[in-house]
């Protein structure tokens, strides 16, 4: 039997389509869903724990390993929000405040709930991000709360990479 061109073409494309790589890992199969706790606010700053929270569910989402539910979760993430600071980081040559620097520590554990045991803890995680008022918006982070949503970003990436990713 001889195949065409199209045959052979159809062929091959349903040979790779189901045939596909990927780098999102999970160190634990056996976790199919989460529930994030809501955060203790140890800090001044009103709505920070609320936005935190808004900010990891829309990014496990967005990565799809691990299922946002309600009721009877695989695993879960609680923490606090200990430490919080904006303050000014830089100025430019005429002594002009050019830049600032948002810096929040948290508390994080991260729970297999099926095997009871903790996958991965941090009691004083500090991570900093600048932001700069002046500077273009395309080019920079210019407010705080853009410079806040940088760090809860970074912060999910770092809870996978400690948890799910294991290289």
């Amino acid at each position: 039997m001889k195949l065409s061109t199209l045959n052979l073409f159809i062929v091959v494309s349903i040979f790779l389509g189901g045939c596909t790589y990927s780098l999102r890992m999970n160190q634990y199969p056996h976790l199919r869903n989460i529930y994030i706790l809501p955060f203790d606010n140890k800090t001044v700053e009103l709505y920070l724990d609320e936005d935190l929270r808004e900010e990891l569910i829309s990014s496990f989402q967005r990565d799809g390993r691990l299922r946002i539910v309600y009721d009877d979760p695989d695993s879960q993430i609680e923490g606090e929000i200990l430490e919080y600071s904006s303050e000014v980081y830089g100025y430019d040559l005429e002594q002009n405040i050019e830049e600032y620097m948002v810096t929040i520590t948290f508390k994080l554990t991260f729970t297999d709930l099926l095997r009871n045991e903790i996958i991965w803890e941090n009691k004083s995680l500090t991570m900093m991000e600048r932001f700069y008022p002046q500077a273009p918006e395309d080019l920079q982070i210019t407010t705080e709360e853009l410079a806040q949503k940088a760090i809860f970003e970074d912060l999910f990436s770092m809870i996978i990479s400690n948890t799910l990713e294991d290289w």
